[in-house]
């Protein structure tokens, strides 16, 4: 496979984990509420937390549009770096996109783990760990690479 390939692939698997937090985000900014794993976690329905104390299910409310318009902007700057490091060609983007992928992946995995166990939205988040993970690995072979092309050439 001809290397422009696989510096497409990277950047494709890199954008992956922050177009789904976009997706996630854009879910928890219209819903306001709690999602299903969240209530199965909870163990009541937002109606029935509203029932019991209104003020709280609107403080729930606030903080989960909170968190998708976190998400929104997350996954719009990170698709931005992204989109801006592949087209100009920047070895500088990936540190960041490492760094805020870490930032964003892991602590999430964690966390959808604590509250969904082993169910939704666990596999899309498990997703997005393995294209970062694929993205940084490929990217790190590329660089040795045009290292070793460089190197020669001198």
């Amino acid at each position: 496979m001809p290397m422009e390939k696989w510096i497409k692939l990277t950047w494709i698997l890199a954008a992956i984990p922050y177009f789904i937090a976009l997706i996630f985000g854009i879910i928890y900014a219209a819903a306001g509420k709690l999602l299903f794993y969240h209530e199965a976690f909870a163990g009541m329905t937002s109606e029935e937390i509203a029932a019991l104390h209104p003020n709280l299910m609107t403080l729930i409310g606030l903080i989960i549009r909170v968190m998708g318009c976190l998400f929104i902007c997350i996954g719009l700057v990170g698709l931005f770096v992204i989109y801006l490091g592949y087209r100009k060609e920047q070895r500088m983007a990936w540190p960041i996109i490492f760094f805020t992928s870490f930032l964003l992946i892991i602590p999430l995995v964690v966390e959808t783990y604590i509250v969904a166990g082993w169910g939704f939205p666990f596999p899309i988040v498990l997703i997005c760990l393995i294209c970062w993970i694929c993205a940084i690995g490929l990217n790190m072979m590329i660089q040795a690479e045009q290292g070793d092309k460089a190197a020669a050439a001198t």
